[in-house]
């Protein structure tokens, strides 16, 4: 996974939560899906984040429950809507990259 980049990700991401809080904020705003809104804002105030790092092992643990897994989809989804806004944005064609 680290070579991947996946624990890269992980701890940018924990980095920078206020950007990824105003992102989420203006999909939010922005979205024709209030449905995906409230999930997002549910799933925040559920979070527990106690800091600690987890092991590999314990990360993987969690991908056996099948809320980890809905919840993995849905960010995932999450996140190519957000690229796909960007690749817009941009001018860049999704299918192709702007190549």
């Amino acid at each position: 996974m680290n070579q991947k980049g996946v624990l890269s990700f992980l701890e940018a991401f924990v980095e920078r939560w206020d950007d990824v809080l105003a992102v989420a904020a203006d999909w939010v705003a922005t979205s024709k899906v209030p449905s995906n809104a409230l999930l997002l804002y549910e799933g925040l105030n559920k979070a527990e984040i106690d800091g600690s790092t987890p092991t590999l092992s314990q990360i993987l643990r969690e991908l056996n429950d099948p809320a980890v897994r809905r919840g993995l989809m849905f960010f995932l989804s999450f996140l190519k809507a957000i690229g796909s806004a960007a690749e817009h944005k941009e001018g860049k064609s999704p299918q192709t990259g702007g190549h």
